[in-house]
């Protein structure tokens, strides 16, 4: 077996097993998905989020559902609270604004559709994390794409 510096020294194209090597890894971080670098507490948030969406009725789980199920977790309890937030409050506003939907429409359902927008959200939040150079996707990160 070769190594990667073996083209250096043998054959006409010295950069050959570097190009190589630099095409077959960045096809692997393509095909790595997103869910795939979710942290378990993240997870939980989306989870929670579906339920909540569940709760108001709703045929797919929007931002909305997410801020909400974002709003119990510890992390984000404490960066609401640097902001002078409660979660609450944001709760309470959740509750009394978002769209409800048909309770018989749903009442048989037993997937949770996804919206546009939190497939959004999700893709920044993965992008927000490789510019933070974290190995994950947390809830933090969730946050920062919903506000973006």
């Amino acid at each position: 077996m070769s190594s990667l510096f073996d083209s250096f020294f043998f054959g006409d194209d010295p950069f050959e097993a570097f190009n190589r090597y630099s095409n077959q890894y960045a096809s692997q971080q393509q095909s790595r998905g997103i869910m795939d670098v979710v942290s378990e507490s993240a997870k939980d948030v989306i989870q929670k989020a579906g339920a909540v969406a569940h709760g108001f009725a709703r045929q797919e789980v929007d931002t909305e559902h997410l801020l909400y199920a974002l709003a119990d977790n510890d992390v984000i309890g404490e960066i609401l609270k640097q902001y002078k937030l409660k979660p609450a409050d944001i709760k309470g506003y959740i509750e009394a604004n978002a769209p409800k939907g048909d309770e018989k429409a749903v009442e048989n359902q037993t997937e949770i559709d996804v919206s546009p927008r939190i497939k959004s959200v999700l893709t920044n939040a993965y992008q927000i994390a490789q510019a933070l150079h974290h190995s994950y996707v947390g809830p933090e990160h969730l946050l920062i794409a919903l506000a973006a």
